[in-house]
C-alpha cells in the first residue's frame, strides 16, 4: 500500500514541478501568464474559451494553456482575456 501512495505522491510532485517549470519558462520569455478563472476541464468552458481566442484572432502559437493557466505572447491579449473572463 505504501508503494502506491508513494507513486501517487511522486506523480503529483512531478506534475507540480512541470507546471512551475512551464510558468517560469513563459515568464522568462516575456509572455504574460494569467489564471483561467473558470474550470478549464469542462468541455463547454474550453469550447467557449477556444471560440473567444479564434474570434479575437489570437493564433495558436501566440498562447499556451496548461493546468488552469494561459500564457499570452502579447500583453494586450492577456489584458483582453482578463477583461472578458474575470
Amino acid at each position: 500500500m505504501i508503494d502506491i501512495e508513494q507513486e501517487y505522491i511522486d506523480k503529483l510532485a512531478k506534475d507540480m514541478a512541470d507546471s512551475i517549470d512551464t510558468e517560469v519558462l513563459y515568464n522568462a520569455m516575456g509572455w504574460t501568464v494569467v489564471n483561467i478563472p473558470h474550470p478549464w476541464y469542462i468541455p463547454s468552458v474550453r469550447n467557449s474559451l477556444t471560440d473567444w481566442l479564434k474570434e479575437n484572432k489570437i493564433e495558436y502559437h501566440e498562447y499556451h494553456c496548461w493546468d488552469s493557466r494561459i500564457a499570452f505572447k502579447e500583453g494586450s491579449d492577456a489584458t483582453f482575456f482578463i477583461l472578458r473572463w474575470s
